[in-house]
């Protein structure tokens, strides 16, 4: 069972296009794609280069218990696994090994996985690499020694460097404090769902998920926490003026209207693009009329139509500020579109 105020998902379409452009830039190609390292093995000395000739992929599903049991880290050791894992493939790495030993030569290009989660700091979510997957079953010991003790360190400092190029929505609420994140990978989504601080840790569950590439989905709790802060911190006592006149040709009515909002509550709807207000609001008006003789009945009639007119736009104006950019309902959560 679900239970969130604050859902937010990013499909691996929407995170496929930002890698790509991340390895579309010529400078970062070469800064982060391309390595080498050269060293010395039981008397023997080699040279390893290697090349990303490929954009990362990611694949937002769990790693099965095989992969994760073919995981090696930086350290050399397995990773346990974990929620929240999902897996980057480097189609194309190329691989040139060299070694005073002329038999030991290598000149290759394979396909690389490796295990990645998502991880929250703060309000902020940031991609990072944990171990590559790679079957050293009939690998020789030089083999082993370069891919686990070279190559998966410096694989994974790209992959982490890379990432941080992606980067993920900052999520915040002016004046709302949420629980910190549980993040989840469900149908190619990377998900995180937080809570009010009052109702306690969030769960994902069985939470149904649009078809958006990115959504936001916000509980009815959530948006009438944000409405009523932005009410009571950026509405309450604030004054307006407006100006304007009516008129056809002989005549013209000129008003102006003063006011100051004294007291306003606003509540959400079922429908996000509607909300319930009630307003006190201080008001003057005066208007001056400019009219040929025989028609002044009509000046003031409209003149108080052009009064009228400009009272209601400022309510107008008011709720509109307070809806922000609130779009279309889903069951009883709505999309929020903070960032598409």
């Amino acid at each position: 069972m679900s239970n969130y105020d604050l859902l937010v998902g990013l499909n691996q379409d929407r995170l496929n296009l930002i890698s790509q452009q991340v390895y579309s830039s010529d400078t970062l190609k070469q800064s982060l794609f391309v390595g080498g390292e050269s060293g010395q093995y039981s008397g023997m000395s080699y040279t390893l280069n290697w090349v990303i000739a490929s954009p990362l992929t990611l694949s937002l599903r769990s790693p099965t218990s095989d992969e994760w049991q073919k995981t090696i880290k930086e350290d050399g050791n397995r990773v346990a696994p974990q929620s929240g894992a999902f897996i980057v493939d480097i189609q194309k790495l190329s691989l040139k090994l060299n070694t005073s030993a002329d038999t030991q030569d290598l000149d290759t290009t394979i396909p690389v996985q490796a295990i990645c989660t998502a991880r929250a700091s703060g309000n902020s979510l940031t991609i990072n690499a944990l171990a590559v997957i790679v079957n050293l079953s009939q690998s020789t010991e030089l083999d082993r020694f370069v891919i686990s003790k070279v190559l998966i360190p410096a694989l994974l400092r790209v992959l982490n460097k890379t990432l941080a190029g992606i980067q993920l929505p900052q999520l915040s609420f002016s004046g709302i404090s949420l629980t910190p994140p549980i993040i989840e990978i469900k149908n190619g989504y990377l998900l995180a769902a937080f809570n009010l601080l009052k109702d306690g840790t969030p769960s994902i569950g069985d939470a149904q998920i649009p078809s958006d590439p990115f959504f936001s989905l916000v509980s009815h709790e959530l948006l009438q926490s944000v409405v009523r802060h932005q009410v009571h911190n950026n509405i309450q006592g604030q004054e307006f003026n407006q100006s304007g006149s009516e008129g056809v040709v002989g005549f013209s009515a000129n008003y102006h209207v003063w006011g100051k909002i004294r007291g306003l509550s606003v509540s959400t709807t079922s429908n996000p693009l509607k909300l319930h207000a009630n307003a006190s609001i201080d008001m003057s008006a005066s208007a001056g009329i400019d009219t040929p003789v025989g028609v002044v009945v009509d000046a003031i009639e409209d003149a108080g139509k052009a009064v009228s007119k400009a009272a209601e736009d400022v309510v107008k104006v008011i709720i509109n500020r307070i809806r922000g950019t609130l779009s279309s309902s889903k069951r009883d959560r709505f999309i929020y579109q903070f960032l598409v």
